[in-house]
């Protein structure tokens, strides 16, 4: 009896638990997950991250997001979202959700193109004036280097390289066979869709001033 009871509360206790609203308004994001809640201001917020990916269970297709190519298979960390504030405290979705809305996009790209609008601008505006922007272990500066790591890219090299995200990881590839290509985890990495626009833009702007 005392077995059966136990075993009915911590089925109950799973239906608690495993019971998640994520709310999103012009201002901010809510998640609740029984009685824990979790919100941040958009501004607030640092970046977003891709979930972490075992490359020894990939399964699923490739898909595009933000023109980086990811799978959207093998996904281990549970997280199909990953918000860090910049105060440090992590806001994650366990879970793909379906809005009441049947016409909105799904929650990830949803709340992407919010990061998108409130995020990026300030550190685009901090590219265009010359100093350092930070993805976690790497960094880019306009008419600078680029920081992958321990490896540092010059200006004028930009254009020999390519960031290819792959597998769970970003590589910095130069292209050149046999040569080993330095790579850094992606969840690791905030905001990897600016990333990849600032390195373009950088690329561009190395071959003009070649």
């Amino acid at each position: 009896m005392a077995v059966a009871i136990f075993g009915a509360l911590a089925w109950l206790g799973a239906l608690v638990v495993n019971r998640l609203a994520v709310v999103l308004d012009p201002s901010g994001i809510t998640v609740r997950r029984g009685f824990w809640t979790r919100s941040a201001q958009w501004q607030d917020i640092e970046g977003m991250y891709l979930p972490r990916v075992d490359r020894r269970h990939l399964v699923g297709a490739v898909a595009a997001v933000g023109g980086i190519p990811t799978f959207v298979g093998g996904n281990i960390s549970g997280f199909t979202l990953s918000l860090r504030t910049r105060a440090g405290r992590w806001i994650r979705v366990l879970k793909e959700l379906e809005s009441n809305d049947v016409s909105a996009p799904p929650l990830a790209e949803e709340v992407r193109n919010r990061v998108i609008t409130h995020v990026f601008p300030p550190l685009e505006e901090q590219y265009d004036l010359g100093l350092p922007v930070s993805f976690g272990k790497v960094s880019i500066r306009r008419y600078g280097e680029l920081v992958f790591g321990r490896r540092t890219i010059p200006f004028e090299d930009l254009p020999n390289y390519q960031l290819i995200a792959e597998k769970g990881r970003l590589v910095l590839s130069s292209g050149k066979r046999g040569r080993f290509d330095a790579s850094i985890r992606w969840d690791r990495i905030p905001n990897l869709d600016l990333l990849g626009s600032l390195f373009q833009r950088s690329q561009d702007e190395a071959r003009t001033y070649r």
